[in-house]
């Protein structure tokens, strides 16, 4: 069985401030206690360089690209659980995201009031 076979992803998703860099951390942290290979990404720092190319202000090509590289190394050193913290709007963005982790991705949404993230 392929290392990515039996690999899958969880991004936690959701508005500037509602947590998700916490959660995932978080989920990483139970994962680890019940004994799961885990890695956990948080997808700003993928795309974080400038500047970004005209027409992708936030920089998704850069950060899918690494993506890719990250999952990867991940995978082969035996993580069977990633664990994302971004943000993602659009269906085709999750499917690209996918293609870049190149296992299953689930998707978990924080909803959070707005006066809690920006009082």
């Amino acid at each position: 069985m392929s290392p990515s076979s039996s690999c899958s992803a969880l991004l936690i998703n959701g508005t500037v401030g509602a947590g998700k860099t916490s959660v995932a951390e978080m989920v990483g942290d139970l994962l680890t206690e019940a004994g799961v290979p885990n890695a956990v990404i948080d997808l700003d720092w993928l795309r974080r360089s400038w500047p970004s190319p005209e027409g992708d202000r936030f920089n998704t090509a850069m950060a899918l690209r690494n993506l890719c590289s990250v999952a990867r190394n991940y995978r082969d050193a035996g993580a069977v659980r990633i664990v994302l913290a971004g943000v993602i709007e659009t269906r085709v963005e999750r499917d690209r995201h996918q293609d870049a982790l190149g296992v299953p991705l689930s998707v978990c949404r924080l909803r959070v009031d707005l006066p809690l993230v920006w009082p």
